[in-house]
């Protein structure tokens, strides 16, 4: 069974979440990377992996921004 893991981190002006370190999409709160990340999550338990969410406030140096956004 693998661990997947979930970060949410702040991104430039947005919030990234990244998926076992991979960038995904971009969102305007941190709240909604957090809900985003809470949903993809879901489909991992479901298919039997271990999940990991992981929310920082900061981070010394900011994920890249990721042309992709959501709301």
């Amino acid at each position: 069974m693998a661990n997947i893991s979930y970060l949410v981190a702040p991104a430039a002006d947005q919030w990234a979440v990244l998926r076992n370190g991979e960038p995904g999409l971009n969102y305007v709160s941190q709240e909604a990377a957090f809900e985003a990340a809470v949903m993809e999550a879901g489909g991992d338990l479901r298919s039997g992996h271990e999940v990991t969410i992981e929310v920082r406030a900061t981070l010394a140096e900011p994920v890249d921004r990721r042309p992709n956004e959501r709301m």
